[in-house]
């Protein structure tokens, strides 16, 4: 079981988080193929109306746009960008990398999500998500997942099932804390669906370890 003394929150934030991408953006043609560029901190705006661009296609024209969005390399360099960030103290990038992240999120591509909410991407993206460009303040995710949480192993347990236990806890604090304000239903109930997953995947473990 697991016991805390409360979990971060704040006052939910509007569904203008994207709104300092450039005013002249259009919504692209049917034909048209959106160029998604590698991160880079000296490019986050143009990444961020890249991936504003992608979602605002159809299902079918974002499969190139997710597969690249979802590729460990560029994943690795968008939180690597978000550690510089954090460590300079650059407010306004990390209010861009939010943006990025979120955006990446909001495709509800499989793919996507698949790769961003596995292992040490989670809590990295959880991370990112710390820091709303509407609420101006950095909430506090981690430092509840990493000291406010008390785990109680009451059997003894595999590691390899404590951790996927701790990563599905990690995934439905997600859901119910981290995004529940931003989110919309289809993705969240995608979300649910990986959540639901996992736990019948501990669940079938537990009972094969009888």
């Amino acid at each position: 079981q697991r016991r805390s003394g409360g979990r971060p929150g704040g006052a939910p934030s509007s569904s203008d988080f994207l709104d300092d991408t450039s005013d002249d953006d259009e919504t692209p043609t049917l034909a048209e193929e959106v160029t998604v560029p590698e991160p880079d901190i000296t490019s986050l705006a143009s990444l961020q109306d890249a991936l504003v661009r992608v979602s605002t296609l159809p299902l079918s024209q974002r499969r190139a746009a997710a597969e690249r969005i979802s590729q460990p390399r560029f994943l690795d360099k968008l939180f690597d960008i978000f550690d510089q960030c954090e460590d300079l103290d650059d407010t306004e990038s990390l209010y861009r990398v939010f943006r990025i992240a979120l955006t990446m999120v909001m495709l509800n591509d499989p793919g996507v999500l698949s790769a961003v909410l596995a292992g040490r991407n989670l809590m990295k993206l959880i991370g990112v998500l710390e820091y709303d460009p509407v609420l101006r303040r950095k909430l506090g995710h981690r430092q509840y997942l990493e000291k406010g949480v008390e785990f109680r192993e009451i059997l003894p347990l595999r590691p390899d099932l404590k951790r996927r236990i701790h990563d599905t806890f990690r995934l439905q604090y997600f859901r119910d804390v981290v995004v529940a304000r931003y989110l919309d239903e289809a993705t969240m109930c995608s979300v649910a669906s990986m959540v639901v997953v996992r736990q019948n995947g501990i669940i079938a473990d537990l009972c094969g370890d009888k």
